[in-house]
């Protein structure tokens, strides 16, 4: 029962970690402002490919640092009614085993007490199952980091071009940490029944009377009227919950190029293309919850590690009026691809491997599995006063997509975001923005954000969820940055 209650304590300690299961976050002013191109910064440019181009200023833009966290932990409000179930579940399956143990005494044995015992024993270690499903279900944590170093990412626009040249070089790394408790199939408490009449007592040498189940004199129990098919009811017959830790880390070098395409009397239309080179390296492990958890988790980590690479494309179209702007983008055109490491079926005493197979076995992941950069559309509309002073924002995934470790983790996103933002016409000025935004996938989290640039170099923007757990907000995203201009 020790290591029953080793991920219990742990998951009630989750919301004090204050960690994630990071997602596909924004980063740079989208934190604070949302998912429409944010002129003033550079940051706010990267996710639309024909962003650079719209901004009418010409010259060099670059990077000097940047850099994004984000976390986001489960949805474990109720953990301590969750948690008073299972003590209760565990004490009433003890009872149970006690009076069980007490068997042995042939002169006093009661065919009808042993086997009301017995019903006792399997419906008590069925509820104890059941709590520790419903206590680990949604506990999960994990971090989500980004960066940018000199000189990105860096944009080039000029007549000379006729339009604005990008390139980038970012990385980000993922993590998730989740505790998985899968009810064996051979488990005695699935097995036997609570049925008394499938119930032979007595004699256990023969075909128990017809029936599928006997209790001996001496509280021994046998299934499948087989003498020699001895169930054991112990502990150990309850299973154990596991760690499975998982892992993403992606390079991307970028680069695109944008230009106008249309121009009326109305507004002007802007359209760009990236080529992105991913370069993926997942990995994923299973640990006991033991001493050496740690040290487990690591080895497998490593040794699990799979690095591939692939090649992804995106587009994106953007209006520019004196009073407002549209945009849409397309990303992952060719739906880039990257595998985990394929889980062997003879682990030969791998203690991870084997709880891997488990996992493989209850559904929670596949043996071959694969990463897949789906293709998401993403449309954004803005009102603005001519010189793109003030701005009132709003954008839209038009569909949802996987993370790398897919929505059964809630690694699915699909953002929807508010902004309203002031961008001064000098340095002189702060630079001011506010925001809401909600992913319609996954976590199905929201967040209230804001942000602020000084002398057009130093931006830091925040995002914190509107859920908490005991006080502590469930998702959180912080993003600081430099860059110039000359």
């Amino acid at each position: 029962m020790r290591k029953l209650l080793l991920p219990l304590f742990l998951g009630a300690a989750l919301p004090g970690l204050a960690l994630a299961n990071p997602h596909a976050y924004p980063s740079g002013p989208n934190i604070g402002f949302g998912d429409s191109t944010a002129l003033d910064r550079l940051q706010g440019n990267k996710k639309n490919p024909a962003s650079p181009i719209s901004d009418v200023r010409r010259g060099v833009r670059m990077g000097v640092i940047g850099f994004s966290l984000s976390y986001e932990i489960g949805d474990v409000e109720d953990i301590g009614d969750r948690f008073e179930d299972f003590e209760n579940s565990v004490d009433e399956f003890r009872d149970s085993v006690d009076e069980f143990g007490e068997f042995g005494d042939e002169e006093n044995f009661d065919p009808d007490d042993e086997i009301d015992n017995l019903i006792g024993i399997i419906e008590g270690g069925q509820r104890v199952q059941d709590s520790i499903v419903n206590l680990t279900d949604d506990l999960y944590l994990g971090l989500g980091i980004k960066g940018n170093v000199l000189p990105f990412p860096l944009e080039i626009t000029s007549d000379t071009l006729r339009g604005s040249l990008f390139f980038d070089v970012d990385f980000d790394i993922r993590g998730n940490l989740s505790v998985h408790y899968g009810i064996p199939g051979d488990s005695p408490f699935s097995v036997l029944s609570t049925d008394p009449e499938d119930y032979h007592t007595g004699d256990c040498d023969n075909s128990f009377n017809g029936k599928p189940f006997c209790i001996d004199g001496d509280g021994n129990v046998y299934a499948d009227s087989d003498p020699n098919n001895k169930i054991e009811l112990d502990d150990e017959a309850l299973g154990d919950p596991a760690a499975l830790a998982q892992g993403a880390y992606t390079r991307t070098i970028s680069i695109g190029y944008g230009t106008a395409v249309a121009q009326y009397p109305t507004g002007t239309l802007f359209a760009g293309g990236r080529l992105n080179h991913f370069e993926v390296e997942l990995s994923r492990t299973a640990s006991d919850f033991d001493d050496d958890m740690g040290d487990t988790l690591t080895d497998g980590y490593t040794s699990n590690q799979r690095q591939s690479t692939d090649f992804g494309l995106d587009a994106g179209l953007v209006w520019i009026s004196d009073w407002y702007q549209l945009g849409a983008t397309l990303l992952n055109i060719n739906t880039p691809s990257f595998a985990y490491h394929s889980v062997p079926q003879d682990c030969n005493g791998d203690s991870s491997c084997e709880l891997l197979n488990d996992a493989i076995d209850r559904g929670d992941i596949e043996r071959s599995q694969d990463y897949e950069m789906q293709p998401q559309l993403s449309l954004e509309a803005a009102a603005q006063t001519p010189g793109r002073n003030w701005l009132l924002s709003a954008a839209l995934d038009a569909n949802a997509v996987d993370g790398p470790f897919g929505e059964d983790y809630n690694d699915a996103y699909q953002w929807f975001t508010l902004g309203a933002a002031y961008q001064p016409s000098t340095a002189l000025l702060p630079g001011a923005r506010f925001g809401y935004r909600q992913n319609l996938a996954g976590s199905e989290l929201s967040y209230l954000s804001g942000g602020f640039t000084l002398a057009n170099f130093f931006s830091l923007d925040a995002a914190v969820s509107t859920d908490t757990v005991d006080s502590v907000p469930r998702g959180f995203m912080l993003s600081a940055g430099l860059e110039t201009r000359f």
